[in-house]
């Protein structure tokens, strides 16, 4: 199926709608970069014999293996009414030109595609999700069919068949990129007898093949192309788009189109209520008064400075065209750190507007004051009114650009115009009726509180971005899911040194302060960078090891797999198996506040000699994670007659009771392994 351009509106309107309300716009790109983690779903596709002759029929499976916990929709998704308002984007499967060997891309002369035979979708709960639904998916594997009849006008040789399956990949939390994967099958035509004697490719992939439909392909029916042939696959209607209770017809999107209009106007109005904007109307409007002799003349130069905000507008529409024209930015939105650094923009715009720091354009472009006496005149006087409104409205710009550079230029166009509109329309009124000036509020402690909630709803906006992009940093990397906290004490702490370097520069001229407190926020920022960064790097190495580990050991994931040389996840189940197998066990009791906790793992557990003494065979180490009230470790603690963390316990056939320490030294921890051993 193709996207259409009026099918594109809706994120475009969801994106005006916060950055007016936020204000920032929600992209409908999802995190986790470019398409899902490797491993989520394998594709392969599986012819059901390599040879075959003409006038006779293969299968070719086409198999989507899934990995725990990953799903896609089919390719006709079933949506139940909690879902109504979603798009659901279709599983598609096409088949190429067919080539043979030596000849062109129309060399599969002979070579018939029936229509693909699709499987059952598997049922999916949303348990998860907070809302009791089922939705039909596929997950595990799911197997594709798809039949090829070789007529007598096939020639023998080989030909190349191309496959091409796009989908989206979700799991319980995050919906990744659609992504699309070719596979290309060969197959040799040859002699009957040959054929005949060929076995088939693993048969329980082609349980649900019907041969029949051989006899109807043969006959000139049931084909979705002919090889070699323009697609002849009829473009389905995409469903209408459902907003706030209407149904808008996806192709046209004319209702959606004026819907955006309208808010536009209403988002671009409300920004004259700014405390940048507010105070200058009437200042803006005696200017043009004093300028014009007749209340005609005046309605001319106020529509010819209306006409000069408006051009203000579409000129910022005009790089978000251009860059949807050069790059996808839906995708661009898919990498974690772009997400997440739009939040950051976005957050440091909203603390700007609370006035935690001032917003100020050059002084240069306050020194840019046209005369307001003629249509030209007046025209950059209505360009300069929105351009030194920059700092109180920028957020609004900031807001649109994720969800504005998603839509098609009309789209794009239309929003910043109607914006400009909105915001040049009280300047034509007054302009028409200048005695009406006196009744413009004036600004003050509403103006400014109007600003200051508009830079927490920005923080608001700034909190969706950063968190979207953290959620897909995490999908890539799974082992940073509980390094992020401290990641934000080292981006704090590295912005006091820099802040304390850069004030005391600006303090003092005197080289004797300058270098020692360069030196402390060196020293202060350097180490908080370098634990956090060794903390990752030894999660990450854990993380593989594990990963490795229980791969080799056949990817069992039913937390009882009992593996040397990682750290295993705390249940009683696990641990009860540990002690009947009498395995080593070495038990790390920890919490994620415990900062005692984590110094004696970095100092003492992650590193030589006992790093490798854990990695032995037969050594079982456990993590006992007492974050939450609720752990279960908490029990287990009890029964050990312990009541304080950092705590690690040691268990083996040589002890007779196990080992415990809340301070320990690599020399103790190494000895306890021993004695554990019988040593």
């Amino acid at each position: 199926m193709k996207t259409t351009n009026s099918r594109r509106l809706l994120p475009a309107l969801l994106g005006l709608m916060l950055a007016i309300l936020l204000p920032a716009g929600q992209s409908p790109a999802q995190p986790g970069g470019f398409g899902a983690p490797d491993g989520a779903v394998t594709v392969s596709a599986i012819p059901e014999r390599d040879v075959v002759s003409p006038g006779s029929g293969i299968f070719v499976a086409v198999v989507l293996d899934f990995a725990e916990t990953y799903h896609a929709w089919p390719n006709d998704p079933k949506l139940p009414p909690e879902f109504e308002d979603l798009v659901a984007i279709p599983t598609t499967l096409e088949v190429g030109e067919i080539r043979a060997e030596g000849a062109g891309k129309n060399g599969g002369e002979g070579v018939l595609v029936g229509e693909t035979i699709w499987p059952e979708a598997k049922i999916y709960s949303t348990a998860a999700l907070g809302i009791e639904a089922e939705l039909g998916v596929f997950k595990d594997r799911t197997v594709i069919l798809v039949p090829l009849y070789f007529t007598d006008r096939a020639a023998e040789g080989v030909v190349e068949i191309p496959f091409s399956v796009r989908y989206q990949t979700c799991d319980d939390d995050v919906c990744y990129p659609p992504t699309t994967i070719k596979k290309t099958v060969t197959i040799r035509i040859v002699g009957e007898e040959e054929a005949l004697a060929a076995e088939a490719k693993d048969p329980e992939l082609f349980q649900g093949a019907d041969y029949s439909v051989f006899a109807k392909m043969a006959a000139g029916e049931g084909l979705a192309r002919t090889a070699g042939a323009a697609d002849q696959t009829p473009e389905l209607a995409p469903p209408p788009i459902r907003f706030l209770g209407m149904e808008f017809e996806a192709r046209t999107g004319i209702m959606l189109t004026l819907l955006l209009a309208v808010l536009g106007f209403i988002g671009g109005f409300v920004l004259n209520l700014t405390p940048c904007v507010l105070p200058v109307i009437p200042i803006k409007i005696m200017t043009i008064s004093s300028h014009a002799a007749t209340p005609g003349k005046s309605l001319v130069l106020g529509l010819a400075m209306a006409v000069g905000i408006v051009a203000f507008w579409v000129a910022l529409s005009l790089p978000v065209v251009l860059l949807a024209q050069f790059a996808d930015p839906s995708r661009l939105f898919g990498i974690w750190w772009i997400t997440a650094g739009i939040g950051l923009v976005i957050l440091l715009m909203g603390a700007g507007l609370l006035g935690l720091f001032q917003i100020t354009l050059p002084q240069s472009v306050y020194m840019v004051n046209p005369k307001a006496d003629n249509l030209w005149g007046s025209f950059l006087f209505g360009v300069m009114t929105a351009v030194l409104g920059l700092p109180c409205f920028g957020f609004v710009v900031g807001g649109l650009l994720p969800a504005a550079a998603v839509a098609t230029p009309d789209v794009v166009i239309t929003i910043f115009a109607s914006l400009g509109v909105g915001m040049a329309f009280p300047y034509v009124v007054l302009s028409a009726k200048p005695g009406w000036v006196n009744k413009v509020p004036k600004g003050g402690p509403a103006g400014e509180l109007v600003k200051q909630v508009m830079g927490l709803l920005l923080m608001a906006a700034a909190a969706y971005f950063i968190g979207a992009g953290l959620i897909s940093l995490v999908a890539e990397h799974p082992y940073m899911g509980r390094r992020l906290h401290w990641w934000a004490v080292a981006i704090f702490v590295v912005a006091a040194s820099l802040w304390l370097i850069v004030r005391t520069f600006r303090i003092t001229k005197n080289p004797i302060p300058r270098a020692v407190v360069t030196a402390v926020g060196v020293l202060m920022g350097g180490a908080a960078y370098l634990y956090v960064a060794a903390d990752t790097a030894s999660a990450r190495e854990q993380y593989e090891d594990r990963e490795r580990l229980l791969a080799e050991a056949g990817g069992n994931l039913d937390g009882l797999t009992l593996i040397s040389g990682v750290w295993l996840d705390y249940s009683p189940a696990l641990l009860e198996k540990a002690r009947d197998e009498g395995r080593i066990i070495v038990m790390d009791f920890t919490a994620e506040w415990c900062l005692n906790c984590k110094a004696l793992k970095a100092a003492v557990l992650n590193r030589e000699p006992v790093r490798s003494a854990l990695r032995e065979n037969g050594i079982i180490s456990i993590t006992v994670d007492l974050t939450s009230d609720s752990a279960v470790g908490w029990d287990l603690m009890e029964e050990m007659g312990q009541t304080g963390i950092p705590l690690l316990v040691v268990e083996g056939p040589g002890l007779e009771r196990p080992w415990m320490s809340n301070g320990y030294t690599p020399e103790q921890v190494l000895a306890a392994l021993g004695r554990a051993k019988g040593e």
